[in-house]
């Protein structure tokens, strides 16, 4: 004997949650490259910039001289993204603990914030880490047309 379906609503655990924000909570936190941010705003890119490379930054995730030179308008905020993922905590963390496709998916993750578009560019940048190491492949990122857009 068959037992016919009941008429219930399809739900998930998540449903009964309600959304903590939205894509769009933010993407209003975006920052824009200047040459010399404003004072009043450093410590608020500094902030984004150690959530974007490190997810949860600790104490050990800071790089201080890194953070006084911004500050103090002595590089811009794309070379304080290249001294982060150059770091030796990010070496550690991700280059040393991973294979080169696992950190070519994060270096273009926490670069450009979004997913790579295919093998090919996985390829393309794996083999950059392989001849010129991660200074060159960070260089390559940061350098590109689609990170300075």
């Amino acid at each position: 004997m068959v037992l016919p379906l009941l008429p219930t609503p399809i739900r998930t655990q998540n449903a009964l949650v309600p959304p903590v924000g939205s894509v769009a909570d933010e993407s209003d936190r975006r920052w824009s490259e200047g040459r010399h941010p404003q004072k009043d705003s450093v410590n608020e890119v500094i902030e984004q910039a150690y959530r974007q490379v490190f997810f949860h930054p600790l104490k050990h995730d800071r790089q201080p001289l890194l953070g006084v030179r911004l500050r103090e308008g002595g590089i811009p905020s794309r070379d304080f993204m290249r001294g982060l993922l150059t770091s030796e905590r990010f070496r550690d963390g991700y280059q040393n603990a991973n294979t080169h496709v696992r950190l070519v998916d994060q270096l273009i993750r926490k670069t450009r914030g979004r997913q790579p578009h295919g093998v090919r560019e996985r390829i393309a940048l794996s083999i950059r880490v392989a001849d010129s190491g991660l200074p060159g492949a960070v260089d390559a990122l940061l350098n590109s047309q689609e990170y300075l857009d």
